[in-house]
């Protein structure tokens, strides 16, 4: 019977294994990863512009505007005899449509707004109001991309109907036209556009949670085997989930522990305070709140914002709780210097 130190040990071996890859292939070298923008909804949705701009520094004219109309949309490329993108198009109450996709050639303009969407939600009649926008195309009047496909909320769409929104998703929609443009000879001839859009596809990928890497795949073959390894399995994620979430609070106890008396007796006014909170599918956080400033410990050695004297932000990574844990004793110091300049500026503004 194999126990959970004998198949910790096996994944293990792949991952080195499949790590050694990675080192001489390079690829855990993603830009958008290293930038931070992996799922930041602008940035990427300027990516996505650039690439299906005919007049895009990529030079390929409207060959992935063609694709996208095709593969994403849905619409015939000939019925657009010059068309244009434009970002960020502004509408009333300066609110603005991300992507609009012209052509102003014909009698009857053609003007197609596409909505994106990763993780922010719907604002209050959003596609309703771009959809006034849309002419030229009879049926769809917005385009509305998001993880899965999803439907927009009521109070977004108004009182549009399902057949006018185009529900299109990164998911698939876009996974299927990044791996036509991938494909197309005139990108493989160029490596510098072939890497972004090899690295732009595998981002799309994590974030809509279908990437599925060979090493993954091994470990979850091993996982398979047997009856045991399954069980175990299980054990070593509901011990991983506890190691994790008692790292955070061990810091959480001690930092309040450690605070002297004179910061002890602040915080607990109704000016300040002091939570711990974990959230599953973001992160693991200690907040401090003093009136509107707050100080969120997420930590990351990596990533640390200490120039606003009003909070000090750790973005704290799943890969970061084993450094979290060496750490300690640094961050403890860390937070307990900011709680006491934020009694000491309360202390001169009371005085003032």
């Amino acid at each position: 019977m194999i126990s959970e130190k004998d198949l910790l040990f096996k994944v293990s071996k792949i991952s080195n294994e499949y790590q050694a890859i990675a080192k001489v292939t390079g690829l855990n070298f993603n830009i958008f990863e290293i930038a931070h923008i992996n799922t930041d909804e602008v940035r990427l949705c300027r990516v996505l512009n650039e690439l299906i701009n005919p007049k895009g520094k990529h030079c390929l004219e409207r060959l992935y505007l063609d694709l996208f109309l095709e593969i994403v949309l849905k619409i015939s490329p000939e019925k657009l005899k010059l068309p244009a993108v434009e970002r960020e198009k502004v509408v009333e109450g300066l609110r603005r449509i991300d992507i609009c996709i012209n052509d102003n050639s014909s009698e009857i303009p053609i003007c197609i707004p596409i909505e994106v969407k990763i993780n922010a939600g719907d604002q209050e009649a959003q596609l309703y109001d771009y959809a006034k926008k849309s002419h030229g195309f009879g049926g769809v009047k917005v385009y509305y991309l998001t993880k899965y496909g999803d439907k927009p909320s009521k109070d977004s769409r108004g009182n549009l109907k399902d057949s006018e929104i185009g529900c299109i998703s990164w998911s698939e929609d876009i996974l299927n036209w990044l791996n036509a443009c991938i494909c197309c000879s005139e990108t493989i001839s160029r490596a510098p556009i072939r890497e972004i859009l090899q690295q732009f596809k595998i981002i799309v990928q994590k974030f809509t949670e279908t990437y599925k890497e060979n090493e993954v795949m091994e470990i979850e073959n091993l996982i398979l085997e047997n009856e045991d390894n399954c069980k175990n399995a299980e054990k070593i994620v509901f011990a991983y989930k506890l190691a994790k979430e008692n790292t955070i609070k061990h810091l959480y106890n001690r930092l309040c522990s450690e605070l002297p008396n004179h910061m002890r007796e602040e915080c607990g006014k109704d000016w300040w305070k002091i939570s711990f909170g974990i959230n599953n599918t973001i992160s693991r956080q200690i907040v401090f709140e003093y009136e509107h400033l707050s100080l969120r410990t997420n930590h990351n050695p990596e990533n640390e914002n200490l120039n606003n004297e009003d909070s000090i932000i750790f973005d704290l990574k799943e890969k970061s709780y084993f450094e979290l844990k060496k750490q300690e004793e640094e961050l403890v110091k860390l937070c307990k210097d900011w709680i006491e300049t934020m009694l000491i500026m309360e202390t001169s503004n009371r005085s003032v």
